[in-house]
């Protein structure tokens, strides 16, 4: 996955947070887009704790292993954009998603002609709005959030002409595997095999399409 050498993710990337919020058709001041510079140390503190909460053991046990020192960086990465949802009574954190625009080149291919194998590069490139978290708290979880959430990405998505959604699911999360297939995810063509002992899958969902 790349963040540069497409038109399409390159603007995505110039957006400010005011012009990735007209994509959304909400007027609930409970939900808000945000890059990572706009992120007060209060917010970024909660969103890291929310994500420790939900997802640290799950880490530990994984391929991934557990750093927060590297989660940090790649959370909070310049072109790492949030949609945060906020309680409305007390704006608590209830709920947020990040991600990134991103493209990716299809697939080298193998092909025969005239008896000899020959290798064909692909040029096609992918436009994806990648999905690196989802996280809702406890408080929050069975309210419809998740799925209000990924909308609302899907939004961002389609506005900024990219051509999917992609995200990592660990293949532990039962739960999260079932929530995502429910919404019309696929396991991606570049999903390692089961045969690579991989112990995660990468999900996707075509956009323009829902």
């Amino acid at each position: 996955m790349l963040a540069d050498g497409s038109k399409h993710v390159r603007d995505a990337n110039k957006a400010s947070a005011a012009e990735l919020s007209k994509a959304l058709s909400i007027s609930d001041p409970t939900f808000e887009v945000l890059t990572s510079s706009e992120l007060s140390k209060q917010l970024r503190e909660d969103i890291f704790a929310m994500l420790e909460t939900n997802m640290r053991d799950l880490y530990a046990q994984s391929s991934f292993g557990w750093d927060p020192t590297d989660k940090r960086k790649e959370m909070f990465d310049s072109l790492s954009r949030f949609v945060v949802a906020r309680r409305p009574d007390t704006q608590a954190l209830s709920g947020y998603t990040i991600f990134r625009f991103e493209h990716e080149h299809d697939s080298d291919m193998l092909y025969w002609s005239a008896f000899k194998l020959h290798h064909l590069e692909i040029q096609s490139v992918y436009h994806v709005l990648y999905s690196y978290e989802l996280q809702v708290s406890n408080a929050s979880r069975r309210s419809g959030l998740g799925r209000k959430l990924m909308d609302l990405l899907g939004s961002i998505g389609e506005s900024w002409r990219m051509r999917k959604i992609m995200l990592t699911v660990f293949e532990a999360n039962d739960v999260a595997l079932a929530f995502y297939f429910a919404l019309g995810f696929v396991v991606d063509e570049t999903s390692p095999d089961t045969d690579d002992d991989a112990d995660y899958k990468l999900l996707s969902m075509q956009l323009g399409k829902r």
